[in-house]
């Protein structure tokens, strides 16, 4: 359970740095060079959220992020290859954004289970990605600016339990895992 976490936390502060680099370099012509830290760090931001190696507190903290949506229909299950920053506008409404809260779980969740990743730099000094999961892909693209995702990772970095417990609910009978 937590016998690897300090492992992790270093392994994600290593990623941190990765990602660092390419928020200073802003502009990237292969996506594969950005997408790799980030779609990692999300791998151990939820490992370490899931294996209570983080507060209570901080799993349920979340950032704002924009979306846009989609204008594809629920007929269509797979997206084909985008290629460069906002090639999604057959796909997505991107004129159009919303704001949303989502916590760093679920963040991570769509990060990792994304089936479209778009790095934009249109704005050299505010670079984001894009990213729509195969969950959501005929609901909404994300809109992440690599500022606040970077913020994230330092939030799950920072977070050290002192106590952990777990608890089984009497009536359904689900275990749940808490850190203070």
């Amino acid at each position: 359970m937590h016998f690897h976490d300090e492992d992790w936390k270093a392994e994600l502060t290593a990623l941190l740095d990765a990602i660092r680099a390419i928020e200073g370099a802003a502009i990237f012509h292969h996506s594969f060079a950005v997408e790799k830290p980030i779609f990692f760090s999300a791998f151990v931001v939820r490992k370490l959220i899931e294996d209570t190696a983080v507060t209570d507190r901080l799993k349920s903290k979340s950032v704002s992020i924009q979306t846009s949506p989609s204008i594809r229909t629920a007929d269509e299950l797979t997206i084909a290859a985008i290629e460069g920053p906002l090639d999604v506008g057959w796909a997505f409404d991107v004129g159009t954004r919303g704001a949303l809260r989502i916590s760093f779980h679920d963040l991570a969740s769509e990060i990792i289970h994304s089936d479209a990743f778009v790095w934009d730099a249109t704005e050299e000094d505010h670079p984001k990605f894009l990213i729509a999961s195969y969950q959501n892909v005929t609901r909404r693209l994300l809109w992440v600016p690599l500022d606040v995702y970077a913020w994230m990772i330092e939030q799950v970095l920072n977070d050290a339990p002192k106590k952990w417990w777990t608890e089984k609910n009497l009536i359904t009978g689900k275990v749940s895992r808490h850190a203070e």
